[in-house]
């Protein structure tokens, strides 16, 4: 449960017990507001949550943020949301064939969450779920599908490295590699085809499906200004999960123009998202 502890190791603890202090105010708001929809907040319109279908890639957000305010404060209003939202989203689980790439967004940080902290088995079991949904979109290749629809069979965006904890979770708790080895083959991939030679990155690559071949970055990645803080921003904290799970000390080279990383085939070590506490070990 480390990753939870940061807390006790501010500095100011006045200044953060300040603005703990704030965000409980305004989040106990927002909670009073969700309850009063039958959907998982994602933005407003007209100061009420605006409706949100429940397989939206961001519906994992606000229950993760309901146990990052649980823990601050110990308030059972938040976990009590928390649960609330990870219940509706079983009904994504049960729609299953219209998820994309984003199951670690909407699983891992607060189902994932849930059973590092209580042991919960239903939440072990939806967040593994997502986890072997995750592993099925892997095109043997060497990406992981991002969307549905026919056409996008060879689509593949760089935001899914952010999504890799999952596997790597899943390996983890069940000692299967599986998961870890499809992990860290889109991670290869996505340097290899994704990272530019400037260092900046595309955001969508298609392949050919069949063969695995680059074809061309999708027409919303090209960027005019590839260099610019757009083309930067994302990737860097996509590409640095990967990398603190993995990897210890990968090193950089040079193939065919582009930036590529010698892989350091490691267990987790510490990332967003990355939750502690195995199944495999606990007692």
């Amino acid at each position: 449960m480390s990753n939870f502890n940061n807390v006790n190791a501010f500095q100011d603890q006045a200044w953060l017990g300040e603005m703990v202090n704030r965000l409980d105010r305004k989040m106990a708001y927002a909670v009073e507001k969700a309850r009063e929809t039958p959907w998982i907040p994602y933005t407003t319109d007209g100061k009420q949550w605006k409706e949100n279908r429940i397989g939206w890639w961001t519906n994992g957000f606000w229950p993760a943020n309901m146990w990052q305010m649980y823990r601050m404060t110990g308030k059972e209003l938040y976990r009590e949301e928390a649960l609330r939202a990870e219940l509706m989203l079983d009904e994504a689980l049960r729609d299953f064939k219209n998820l994309s790439h984003d199951v670690g967004f909407m699983w891992l940080i607060q189902s994932g969450v849930r059973y590092a902290m209580e042991k919960n088995a239903d939440s072990y079991d939806r967040t593994l779920f997502a986890a072997n949904m995750l592993a099925g979109r892997y095109n043997p290749n060497g990406f992981i599908r991002a969307w549905n629809g026919e056409g996008r069979e060879g689509w593949a965006i760089v935001d899914c490295m952010m999504n890799l904890p999952l596997l790597y979770w899943a390996s983890e708790e069940t000692g299967d590699p599986r998961f870890r080895q499809i992990a860290m083959r889109h991670a290869d991939t996505t340097i290899e085809h994704f990272v530019r030679a400037d260092g900046s990155c595309n955001h969508i690559v298609i392949f050919d499906a069949e063969t695995g071949a680059w074809i061309i970055p999708a027409a919303r990645a090209m960027n005019p200004d590839p260099a610019g803080a757009g083309a930067r921003a994302g990737p860097c904290m996509a590409l640095s999960c990967p990398g603190s799970i993995r990897g210890n000390r990968d090193t950089w080279t040079r193939r065919n123009g582009s930036p590529t990383i010698s892989s350091a085939r490691s267990r987790m070590t510490g990332c967003p998202g990355a939750i502690s506490g195995s199944r495999r070990s606990r007692t």
